[in-house]
């Protein structure tokens, strides 16, 4: 072997021996990181948690659920312990102290606010908005409304002609857009297919319009279907009297016979 040779081999060891060495350290001291900082602390309604990376190992997971486990342990038996008794005590303490939360997520669901109450949170054209739509539903003839802590609807008999949602500020408009013909078949064919309700929110004037436009549709689609389910209604019932006629001629046509071959005995 040359010595040129010599030296360019000694080389390549050295160089591939030190970028071994330096993975090395790296991963010891990405390892030692993880070990430190598990995971941003996630709390959801008063319950912390851990993230864990995607893709991280299931015991490095359990590990980190366990030591999250232990350190919440002590602290859940005594709060448990003289909850009620020191409930007073404790509130005065726990405002006042400082909370880091340079590391922490706070989540809260979202609470649900009865309709009354939010539709009172509404601006003036809001509230304009829900009347004037209530108003134009109520007017139609046969039609009742309902209020509750979810939403004010409309209804002509079981059908809805429009419900009024109100979430985090904003109106919407839930209607029923149904297709007569379909809902005949479905009768027809003893299928259980209801249409999904379609929502409109309610953000400017015209949208009322639209939404008013909507419901004439509808309440016509559905007066239109109650009065051939009344047609049919009627004529089964002709049917079934026209049935039970002539299945009492037929038993006074065999009534008759029997009542001749009694009279010649």
């Amino acid at each position: 072997m040359t010595e040129p040779l010599f030296i360019v081999s000694i080389c390549v060891v050295l160089a591939v021996a030190l970028a071994l060495l330096v993975w090395v350290i790296v991963a010891i001291v990405m390892q030692n990181k993880a070990k430190k900082a598990p995971g941003k602390i996630v709390v959801v309604d008063e319950q912390a948690y851990v993230l864990v990376p995607l893709g991280a190992p299931a015991a490095e997971q359990s590990a980190v659920a366990e030591q999250t486990a232990e350190e919440e342990a002590p602290a859940e038996e005594e709060a448990s312990a003289e909850e009620d008794a020191r409930a007073e005590e404790l509130a005065p303490a726990q405002s006042e102290e400082a909370i880091d939360t340079s590391d922490m997520v706070v989540l809260r669901r979202n609470e649900s606010i009865p309709y009354a109450e939010a539709y009172l949170r509404l601006s003036k054209a809001q509230k304009g908005y829900v009347d004037e739509i209530i108003r134009y539903a109520e007017a139609k003839e046969g039609v009742k409304k309902v209020v509750n802590d979810k939403s004010a609807s409309v209804y002509l008999g079981k059908k809805l002609v429009v419900r009024i949602v109100l979430k985090r500020g904003i109106v919407t408009a839930r209607l029923t857009v149904q297709n007569n013909d379909f809902i005949a078949y479905t009768d027809s064919a003893g299928l259980n297919i209801k249409e999904k309700p379609i929502d409109v929110k309610i953000e400017e004037p015209g949208m009322v319009s639209a939404v008013k436009d909507i419901i004439d549709i509808t309440y016509r689609d559905l007066f239109a279907e109650r009065a051939r389910r009344e047609e049919e209604k009627k004529a089964m019932r002709r049917e079934q009297r026209r049935l039970a006629r002539e299945k009492a001629k037929a038993a006074a046509a065999e009534a008759e016979p029997a009542s001749e071959d009694t009279a010649e005995e």
